[in-house]
């Protein structure tokens, strides 16, 4: 490990960021860890180079910025932000996988690559549910999802495909409770009676940063799901509430309602949700697996009490 160079891909980002700190956790020298991000000077740039990392510019959105930029590493952590750097647009992320996949490609020193990835949720949800646009159903997960096989089928690229899901700190940050006239909050969630499979952004940086120190001998050509906790949405709203002294109730609203709710990406997460409840993603995202890569996993209790202050700002 001690010569083994590091890349990651978004390292000012949530997952990047919990990457690159996961690294360093790891014992692996700031030195030995390279992060891209648009913007080096940034003050979360700054203070990843305040650890030793070093930080060069990239932007995915323009595939000459990436010309050599992996040479000379031996482990590379993709990930790509379809919200913000694509700006919800199903094709600029695509073509910013197939620009960072073929610069791989040309780099001969690159000996393992983590992609995060979410599911194609068409083969599996596409006899139940229209596409929104062209053919995608959810589009921040299928654009990820069809990029798998140009990676690991089509450039034969030497990589374990990491399979995210929901961030457990969404809970208390883009989706949020709604606080009510009455004081009272409601955490409005397509998901009915199922369980609802959370990552914890700490356990997702743990989790990629063990694959890639553990190498590509144990981890090229695999795929792996991480995933902190199973619960289901009521119990998270109760949670949140006694944590923050306050009343959350669940409202298990229909996809339909969700989508109603009109703000960009809606229709999407409505549709996410839905996939959220097919058995073949729950059965994928089993905690064992997590707990027997990472030793221990972060709880949803684990995360309230890490975000305590957070929590209670988002219910306030």
């Amino acid at each position: 490990m001690a010569d083994t160079k590091y890349f990651v891909v978004g390292a000012t980002g949530s997952q990047g960021g919990s990457v690159v700190k996961a690294l360093l956790a790891e014992g692996v020298p700031g030195a030995n860890i390279t992060g891209m991000t648009r913007n080096p000077d940034s003050e979360k740039a700054k203070s990843l180079a305040s650890l030793g990392c070093c930080l060069v510019k990239g932007d995915l959105n323009d595939p000459t910025s990436l010309k050599g930029k992996f040479e000379g590493t031996d482990s590379v952590f993709v990930v790509t932000d379809y919200w913000q750097s694509c700006g919800l647009d199903v094709d600029k992320e695509i073509a910013q996988l197939k620009a960072i996949a073929d610069e791989l490609k040309e780099t001969s020193s690159v000996k393992h690559i983590v992609f995060s990835t979410l599911d194609d949720t068409r083969p599996i949800i596409g006899k139940d549910i229209p596409p929104l646009k062209d053919s995608w159903i959810t589009p921040h997960f299928d654009g990820k999802g069809a990029m798998t096989s140009y990676f690991r089928d089509i450039l034969k690229l030497p990589v374990t495909l990491y399979y995210t899901t929901y961030y457990s700190e969404n809970s208390f940050g883009i989706l949020k409770p709604n606080k009510g006239d009455d004081g009272v909050f409601t955490m409005a969630y397509p998901m009915a009676d199922k369980p609802l499979a959370i990552v914890a952004l700490g356990d997702l940086g743990k989790g990629a940063a063990k694959i890639m120190v553990q190498g590509p001998e144990k981890w090229a050509g695999k795929n792996f799901f991480v995933t902190s906790d199973l619960i289901p949405v009521a119990e998270m709203a109760a949670k949140l509430g006694a944590a923050a002294d306050v009343t959350v109730n669940y409202y298990p609203i229909t996809r339909e309602g969700f989508a109603a709710f009109g703000f960009p990406g809606a229709d999407d997460l409505a549709n996410m949700f839905a996939f959220y409840q097919y058995d073949v993603f729950i059965n994928n995202h089993n905690v064992e697996d997590s707990k027997a890569l990472l030793g221990e996993v972060e709880s949803f209790d684990k995360t309230i009490q890490k975000n305590i202050d957070a929590v209670k700002a988002a219910l306030s």
